[in-house]
């Protein structure tokens, strides 16, 4: 579970505060993390996925960037290196 200073980093990472953290947090938590969570946010996360990917795609473009930008930064290494 990603604690207050992970969220942080994200909405930092973002530029953007979120009004309803508990998203946030079940958008950073994998679908099989709770063996017998029943709610399930596997939805969540792929509109989380689509949200970092719109983000990097836009910064890209704003800065004519090779389209292999969204590859690297969402590469699990380069997350990994996040935090």
């Amino acid at each position: 579970m990603a604690t207050d200073a992970d969220l942080l980093k994200v909405e930092q990472a973002f530029g953007y505060t979120f009004e309803n953290k508990h998203l946030l947090q079940d958008a950073l938590t994998s679908p099989g993390v709770e063996r017998y969570n029943y709610h399930s946010n596997r939805l969540l996360a792929r509109v989380g996925q689509a949200a970092m990917e719109m983000v990097i795609a836009q910064a890209g473009y704003e800065s004519s960037a090779t389209t292999g930008i969204s590859s690297s930064v969402l590469s699990r290494q380069n997350l990994g290196l996040a935090g």
